[in-house]
Parts: structure tokens; sequence; C-alpha cells
């Protein structure tokens, strides 16, 4: 009797601990303080039950739904780590209580404009990659932040970024709607840019298709002398390298030259 007694305790204190929340009759674990509802057809974050429960949650992702209003997240105090992303948002509202938020994910939504972030004073990770976002700001109190993710939006203009003085990574896509002396001016305070990656990437790739047509067109030309020429096989390796060699070592400085004229 005891022994079942003890086995009934242990068994309720594990069940005490577990925590769930209900969306459409079907019950969701949440597990070491993280909840993750992908792909769930949520169209509203009041859909869940059970969430307002939750006020040790620290990862929360709901991405790839349609959800079109942040609301709902009152209780939850202790986020970490919060995914909005491909979801069907306009507007940033409903984070007041999220102060100790590190890493907010909203990319691939239809905002339009930066603000609502004032009480995320802690906040290092901010994605707005593929919305409507037509102006940088509102962002003056998240002097914290490392990295700012802005690709694909409508932004002409670099501005009100000077006070993020932890500012390290700056994401704005290819930049084609940014003058490059702007993106120059950010590049010179020590901020590393998608756009400089990009370039970088997209440089490399051309020198060594480069170099790849180098040695293909050398090793076309070689093996024609010998054969014209009726040399012997022996003559082909002393031959090869004639133009692919000179080439290599050309090469950096080639880069350097393409880098220097660029203006990165």
């Amino acid at each position: 009797m005891i022994l079942q007694y003890l086995s009934f305790l242990k068994n309720y204190t594990k069940m005490s601990k577990m925590s769930f929340v209900t969306l459409r009759d079907k019950q969701y674990k949440v597990k070491k303080n993280t909840l993750s509802l992908i792909n769930r057809g949520i169209e509203s974050i009041d859909e869940i039950v059970g969430l307002e429960n939750l006020p040790n949650l620290v990862n929360l992702n709901l991405s790839n739904n349609n959800i079109s209003e942040i609301k709902g997240l009152e209780n939850l105090s202790n986020l970490f780590d919060l995914d909005l992303s491909g979801n069907a948002i306009t507007e940033i509202k409903g984070l007041d209580n999220q102060g100790k938020l590190r890493f907010l994910k909203l990319n691939k939504n239809k905002i339009s404009e930066i603000k609502g972030l004032d009480s995320l004073t802690d906040l290092m990770v901010l994605n707005l990659e593929s919305n409507l976002i037509g102006e940088i700001k509102g962002l003056d109190n998240l002097s914290k932040i490392n990295a700012l993710y802005l690709a694909n939006n409508n932004i002409t203009e670099v501005k009100n970024i000077e006070h993020l003085r932890n500012l390290k990574r700056f994401d704005l896509g290819t930049t084609t709607k940014i003058s490059r002396e702007q993106v120059k001016q950010v590049q010179k305070a020590g901020i590393h840019t998608e756009d400089q990656r990009y370039w970088q990437k997209k440089t490399m790739w051309k020198i060594i298709g480069f170099f790849i047509a180098v040695a293909i067109g050398d090793l076309i030309l070689s093996v024609s002398i010998v054969v014209g020429a009726q040399w012997d096989a022996g003559a082909f390796l002393p031959l090869y390298g004639g133009l692919f060699f000179p080439c290599m070592i050309l090469g950096p400085f080639l880069y350097c030259a393409a880098r220097a004229y660029s203006g990165y």
C-alpha cells in the first residue's frame, strides 16, 4: 500500500511539472520552457489555450502561421526568444512586458513601420527582413542590439543607427535601393554588412570560374601544340601551365584591384 502511494506521489509530481497548451482540442507539450507551434494554421494567438499560464516560458516559436496581430503575450515576461516570422503581422505591438527578450524574429510579415520596441532594452538580435518597411527608426532604446536584419524592404537610406554602439552585423541584402556611399560609411564604422558578404562571395566565384576557364584553355592549347608539332608526349608537362601559373600569381592582385575599384 505504501509503495503504491509512493508511486502515485512520484507520478503526480512528474505530471505537475508538465505544462500543456491546447490548440483546436489537441494538446501540445511544453518542453524545457520551450513551445513550438510551427505551421499550425494559427490565425490568432488567442487560439492557444493555456498560453497565459506559462509565465516561465523562455522560447516561443509561432512561425509560418497566419497570425495578423501580436497579442496574448502579457504574462510571458520571461521570454528570451520569440519567433513570429512567416505570418501576416502588420504592426509591431503587444511586447510591452517582454523586457527580457534577446531574440525577436518578425521577418516575412507585412510590417510597414518599426515601432513598439521601446521596452525591449535587452534585445540583441532583431530580424525584420522581407517586410514593407520604408524607413529605419524606432530603435532608440535598443542600445544592446548587435545584429539587425533589414534586407528585402523598401529602405532607401541608412539612418538612425548611430547610437547603436554594439551593432556588429547589419543585413541590407544586396542594397539595390541604398547608395554605395552609405554602405561604405556603415562598413567604416566596423559593422559587417550582408552587402559586403554578398559582393565578396560573388567576386570569389567569378575568380574561381576564371581560373577554371584558364586551366581548361591552357590544357587545350598545350595539347594542340604537342599534337600539331608531333612532339613526344613528354613535352606536354613542361609546356602545360604557361598560362595557368602566371594567372595564379596575378589572381590576388586582380582581386584587390577589383575591390579597390568598386569601393569595398
